[in-house]
């Protein structure tokens, strides 16, 4: 999974603003292990 850090993919946390993989990471936040909602923020896409 090289390049990850430059994927269009990434949501910021709604909790605490962390910029993480929602698909890497099924909606939870890796850094506050809050669950995103997949209909929030920018659409993937």
């Amino acid at each position: 999974m090289a390049g990850w850090a430059t994927m269009s993919g990434y949501y910021s946390c709604m909790a605490c603003g962390h910029e993480f993989d929602p698909i890497a990471t099924r909606w939870f936040c890796p850094h506050c292990k809050f669950k995103a909602n997949c209909c929030e923020g920018e659409p993937l896409g």
